[in-house]
């Protein structure tokens, strides 16, 4: 039997376990964001980190998007877009299509590698990444807010905006290709934000919702960003130190 038959299985989907884990960690999330909303400030405090982590593990379900069929899990996008994507401005429109230049043989490592920056070049292109994950929240809601409604009404404006500013990159310097599908699939996903943020408006100029809610969304981001950063520079690390460790063995190699 070959080896790859062996583990065949284990690339399989299991929705149940998808599906599962997303509610759980949703209905966590944004239960501890409701707590955090409305309890004094020292329970709000303890409430506030467990938001994050929890709607952090929901986000990295995206990854898990840009890699499955559709066929395979069939409304786990859009559930995902609705409950974690669209109110965290990071829709799977940001990733998809993004992250796949990423494994390609003819990208990786190069200019068109949206996950790759050379750190070990230099000390303050670390500090610089880790910096602006603080900032990714505003950008975000210019992206989305400001810059979205814009763009449907002015095509190339629009499609700068797709080139530029339309991936989930650590490389400041990938453009993103632009076809008739990927616009639409953009525009869907930003008129949806656009829907959910207004209605949030709306329920905060009625008084329907506190204006904290919008103070508390930043500071939760923030601390999701901040997360992902860090485990971005860990995977580097140990990708560089296995990658070290490789040309040593390489090197000893008779």
């Amino acid at each position: 039997m070959k080896p790859a038959s062996l583990v065949r299985d284990l690339h399989r989907p299991r929705p149940g376990i998808y599906w599962t884990d997303l509610l759980l960690s949703t209905a966590i999330g944004w239960g501890s964001f409701a707590a955090a909303l409305e309890l004094r400030s020292q329970y709000a405090l303890a409430f506030t980190p467990i938001a994050a982590f929890a709607l952090y593990r929901a986000l990295c379900f995206i990854h898990e998007i840009s890699h499955q069929s559709r066929r395979n899990l069939p409304g786990f996008e859009t559930a995902w877009n609705l409950t974690t994507g669209f109110p965290l401005l990071l829709p799977s429109f940001m990733y998809a299509e993004v992250h796949q230049c990423h494994h390609r043989l003819s990208t990786y490592g190069t200019e068109q590698d949206p996950e790759y920056l050379p750190f070990a070049r230099s000390a303050r292109m670390t500090v610089a990444f880790c910096g602006q994950s603080l900032l990714l929240p505003a950008a975000l809601m210019v992206r989305f807010l400001l810059f979205a409604p814009l763009a449907f009404l002015v095509p190339r404006f629009e499609r700068l905006l797709v080139i530029h500013f339309s991936s989930l990159s650590m490389n400041v310097r990938y453009c993103r290709g632009v076809t008739p599908e990927t616009l639409r699939m953009i525009r869907i996903q930003s008129a949806g934000i656009l829907v959910l943020w207004a209605v949030l408006g709306i329920m905060a100029a009625r008084h329907l919702i506190p204006a904290r809610f919008f103070a508390l969304w930043y500071i939760v981001s923030a601390v999701i960003s901040v997360i992902n950063c860090l485990r971005t520079l860990g995977r580097t690390r140990t990708k560089a130190t296995a990658t070290r460790s490789a040309a040593k063995s390489n090197c000893k190699t008779p």
